[in-house]
């Protein structure tokens, strides 16, 4: 089982060189535990990879090098289908006005109890509010 679910902007924290980083101990216990993710992680991910690469962000040769090091990560990805979940993804978006893709992460999380890895914070206080551990 893994030990947290990180969304997109903690991910991309640990890769693109112009955030601000993530904690030694956070990159720590998702190396050594691992993490999962919603099945929308892997898109909403790579569409950000390729907005940082138009912006200039990174370099376009950065890509593959960016991708084999998300690929390294004992990332897993949820497998209920998404037909599941859906709806309390739009319930919990709803409720505490995020978006849909940010209501994913946090479903996650409620469901498996694990702690949510973000640093975007308007789903650290949703999660909060949800008695999901940040």
């Amino acid at each position: 089982m893994a030990a947290l679910v990180i969304d997109a902007s903690f991910a991309l924290a640990l890769l693109l060189p112009d955030e601000v980083k993530p904690s030694a101990s956070m990159l720590a216990l998702l190396e050594k535990d691992g993490a999962v993710v919603p099945a929308i992680w892997p898109i909403e991910v790579g569409n950000t990879l390729v907005m940082a690469e138009r912006r200039k962000r990174i370099a376009a040769s950065a890509l593959d090098r960016i991708a084999d090091r998300l690929d390294a990560l004992p990332i897993g990805v949820d497998e209920r289908p998404v037909s599941e979940a859906w709806r309390a993804c739009i319930a919990l978006a709803v409720r505490h006005r995020l978006t849909v893709y940010d209501g994913a992460y946090l479903e996650l999380a409620k469901r498996l109890r694990l702690p949510l890895a973000t640093l975007d914070g308007d789903l650290r206080k949703a999660a909060k509010a949800e008695g999901v551990t940040v």
